[in-house]
C-alpha cells in the first residue's frame, strides 16, 4: 500500500474517482459538507488530501483521507476530518491503516503537532489504535528520537 499526498493537478485530474470516496465520508456529516466543499478546502490550502493506493493493482485508489492542522492555545493537533474507503476493501483495513497512521504521525511531527484527532467512525479508530473519548478519537504523537 502507498499513502501519499498528491499534487493539486492530480487531485483535479482524478476528481471523479476521489469524489466517490469522499462522498462516503461527507454523507455522515448530516448535510454539513459535500465532496466539493472538501476539495475547496484542499485547494485553499486549509486541508490536505492523502491517497491510499493498492500498489499491487496498478495504483487502485483504496481510500482518501483529509486532514487539517488545528492550533489550540496549548497544542497543535492534526485532525483527520474525513476518511472514505472503497467498497470491498474493508477487509484490507488492517493492512493499510498502519501505513496511514505512520504517515499521519510524520505529518503531525513536521507541523509541530503532538496529537492526531478525529470523530465519528469507531471502527477506524480501533483499527488505528486511537483512544476513544466522548465521540472523539485521539492518538498522541511521540517525538522520534534520532539514533
Amino acid at each position: 500500500m502507498i499513502v501519499r499526498v498528491p499534487p493539486l493537478a492530480e487531485i483535479l485530474r482524478r476528481y471523479e474517482e476521489i469524489e466517490g470516496l469522499l462522498r462516503r465520508a461527507t454523507a455522515r456529516t448530516d448535510g454539513c459538507y459535500e465532496p466539493e466543499d472538501v476539495i475547496a478546502l484542499i485547494c485553499a490550502g486549509r486541508s490536505t488530501l492523502l491517497l491510499v493506493e493498492d500498489d499491487t493493482e496498478e495504483d487502485r485508489l483504496v481510500a482518501v483521507v483529509v486532514t487539517e492542522l488545528r492550533i489550540y492555545p496549548r497544542r497543535r493537533v492534526l485532525d483527520v476530518g474525513f476518511i472514505g474507503g472503497a467498497v470491498g476493501h474493508e477487509r484490507q483495513l488492517r493492512e493499510w491503516v498502519p501505513a496511514l497512521v505512520e504517515r499521519l504521525e510524520d505529518m503531525a511531527r513536521q507541523a509541530g503537532a503532538t496529537m492526531l484527532s478525529g470523530c465519528g467512525r469507531v471502527g477506524w479508530a480501533r483499527a488505528a489504535g486511537f483512544k476513544i473519548s466522548g465521540g472523539y478519537v485521539t492518538r498522541t504523537v511521540e517525538r522520534k528520537v534520532d539514533a
